[in-house]
């Protein structure tokens, strides 16, 4: 991690203290005021207000039954209730593997295919939406759907999706199969951080470098304040 900090120029860092042992964390160029650590989203969740944005981590647990599922949404529901609600005046940036599909990207999977593979998205024959479902009710969005205009100065939502599938990169695939392919990465923002920021772009990162960090890609978002 210092490495890392050092190569970015990044001056401060937090590594939650109540996650197992997929830690969570920040760094930063700016000073991070830690708002919130909790253990009840999965594998642990934080929020930090940096330079006037309040920044929301996860990480969730991927389900395999009806009794994982209902976890999966009660770990989004934990997330919403503590910190999405408690933040939902100031300019929100909530981000994480969430080990779920989107419903707005239900265009793009063969769910037959899907559902007869080694990946833990479906139920009952059928991809499960509802975690994240519950994310967009609680008045999130997905910045991949977003552009933003200067000469409106303002976001629209586009009608398609700019960001690739997210899982998996290579480093999975010969170790534990082919799995089906899939966007599980997130970067979310509330309408409030639509009202003052434009989404410049929102894409995963995929290149040989990052086809070998993890077994899944990075999410980038870049914005830009809205004067």
């Amino acid at each position: 991690m210092k490495r890392v900090m050092k190569a970015f120029n990044y001056s401060d860092s937090y590594l939650c203290n109540n996650c197992d042992s997929y830690h969570v964390g920040f760094m930063s160029r700016s000073k991070i005021k830690v708002l919130e650590d909790i253990s009840t989203a999965g594998h642990g969740a934080i929020a930090a207000r940096i330079d006037g944005i309040v920044y929301v981590t996860f990480h969730l647990t991927p389900f395999a039954d009806q009794t994982g599922s209902e976890i999966s949404t009660a770990q989004v529901d934990s997330v919403v209730e503590s910190i999405i609600s408690k933040y939902s005046d100031e300019p929100l940036l909530l981000m994480g593997d969430t080990n779920n599909p989107s419903p707005l990207d239900a265009a793009r999977y063969n769910e037959t295919l899907m559902c007869e593979g080694d990946l833990n998205y479906c139920m009952d024959g059928a991809i499960n939406y509802k975690p994240i479902q519950h994310l967009l009710d609680a008045g999130l969005n997905d910045l991949c759907w977003y552009s933003y205009s200067p000469a409106s100065s303002k976001n629209s939502p586009m009608s398609y999706n700019m960001c690739s599938d997210s899982c998996s990169t290579s480093i999975w695939s010969p170790v534990n199969g082919s799995p089906s392919s899939a966007k599980i990465d997130y970067i979310f923002g509330n309408d409030k951080f639509l009202e003052k920021f434009g989404v410049v772009h929102s894409r995963v990162q995929m290149n040989q470098q990052t086809d070998q960090a993890s077994d899944h890609y990075p999410v980038e978002l870049t914005f830009t304040p809205i004067l």
